[in-house]
């Protein structure tokens, strides 16, 4: 009876989950040592991190070590990084920390797979870093590219005179605020005649907005809204823009247009609209919202394309030479679809990427279906990329509306037997392109 007991009692006790691994990497964009060393410390662990760091895509795995499964801050040196780092049994988890000039910081540090994979992107160039710049907030507070660290940022265009698409801008935000709290908001004016700080703090009061209004010189905000094609202007005369920045300060994907906001706003903002104004509200805008944006900062903090079955629509298109371009005739081979506009941020900086990928991948069928603009522009630029191939047109936007593109870029990932394997708004990285690249067996 006692073995017995004895044996019961054994094997009522609970087998440990197993852990899993964690790897911790150097990279840079240039090649770099780390001119001091610092510490990590991750679970128990300290690793003190020193020497070479490769030029991305290669990188250095310093230390590799097991963690029970579960949630674990990172500490290197005296910053500890936002991003948890998530431990599953049997599986390896990397951590990546870059070097620039020599040191570390939160900007270049990078947990888990996806993220990681997006930083190897950053570091090698292939996404378009903010351009640096120098702005103050409604209570003359800095606004800077260190402003943008740590948090997805969504940045609008606006102009506290505007009674036509500003105040519908700012109607989405305060959608935005509601369904994601931690996403940072920002207005940056186009007016810097009229919007003082002081001004700017008014506004701000007034709507009851608890997001950030900047501003700055006209020659600090012209030089911050001329990266992205948008003039500096007065009352109704500027463009409408909105812009996602990524945790790491990287252009991600921008908007255009009119969004909708439900053809309702807050009183205090369906007040300033004037009759293009209502006009517009009432319109539902340009078919893009809170939802789209919403999704395609999931999309960035996933680095990943959801997968679906579905077929997509046909549709032809015109090419710079005049030529018809039907999706159908493509039938048989796999198909990137790309959504793009040469004064896109993140579309200049992903374009050099899909045109190396169309090169290698003779199998596929690049379309680069160029959103709104003039054959000579969209022609202009790609081939100022040694881009030979077709330049493709769609003037009206009416496939991209078709297709429920919303920003830019966007791109389509096709099968052979033309269903969709997935869709990603923003910007790819390199991985992200090569793995949906072989998904659809390219």
């Amino acid at each position: 009876m006692v073995a017995l007991a004895a044996a019961l009692v054994a094997v009522s006790i609970p087998r440990p989950e197993p852990g899993g691994a964690v790897l911790l990497n150097l990279a840079s964009a240039q090649g770099e040592r780390l001119g001091t060393p610092v510490e990590v410390q991750v679970g128990g662990h300290r690793i003190e991190l020193r020497g070479a760091a490769p030029k991305a895509p290669e990188e250095r795995t310093v230390a590799q070590f097991d963690l029970a499964p579960g949630s674990y801050r990172v500490t290197v040196g005296r910053i500890t990084l936002a991003p948890t780092l998530i431990v599953r049994p049997d599986q390896a988890t990397p951590v990546l920390i870059g070097v620039r000039a020599g040191a570390v910081s939160a900007a270049l540090a990078w947990v888990g797979t996806s993220d990681a994979n997006l930083g190897l992107a950053e570091l090698q160039g292939a996404l378009q870093a903010m351009p640096s710049f120098s702005l103050q907030d409604q209570d003359g507070h800095p606004f800077t590219n260190a402003s943008l660290i740590g948090r997805d940022t969504v940045i609008a265009a606006f102009q506290t005179s505007c009674g036509e698409t500003c105040p519908i801008y700012s109607g989405l935000l305060f959608q935005l605020h509601q369904e994601a709290p931690s996403v940072q908001l920002v207005e940056v004016t186009t007016d810097p005649g009229q919007d003082s700080l002081p001004v700017l703090a008014a506004y701000r009061h007034t709507i009851g907005a608890d997001w950030s209004l900047v501003g700055g010189s006209p020659a600090a905000l012209a030089a911050f809204w001329g990266n992205f094609g948008v003039a500096l202007g007065s009352g109704d005369s500027h463009t409408s823009a909105l812009i996602l920045v990524d945790p790491h300060g990287f252009v991600r994907a921008s908007y255009v247009g009119v969004p909708d906001v439900g053809g309702a706003l807050p009183p205090v903002l369906s007040r300033q609209l004037d009759a293009a104004g209502r006009a517009l509200l009432a319109g539902h805008g340009d078919g893009w919202g809170a939802p789209q944006v919403l999704a395609t900062l999931q999309a960035i903090t996933q680095t990943a394309a959801p997968v679906t079955q579905a077929a997509v629509p046909d549709f032809t298109v015109r090419s710079a030479s005049g030529v018809e371009v039907s999706l159908s005739s493509y039938s048989g081979r796999p198909v990137l679809i790309n959504f793009w506009r040469s004064d896109c941020p993140p579309c200049r900086a992903e374009m050099p990427l899909l045109i190396r990928a169309a090169q290698t991948h003779p199998k596929l069928a690049p379309l680069f279906i160029n959103e709104g603009q003039s054959a000579s522009v969209a022609a202009s630029y790609l081939r100022s990329l040694g881009w030979k191939g077709q330049v493709l047109l769609d003037s009206s936007t009416q496939v991209g509306i078709n297709y429920h593109v919303s920003g830019y870029p966007t791109s389509f990932f096709v099968r052979p037997d033309q269903t969709l394997e997935g869709v990603f708004p923003g910007a790819l990285s390199a991985a992200v392109l090569g793995a949906n690249l072989a998904d659809i067996g390219a």
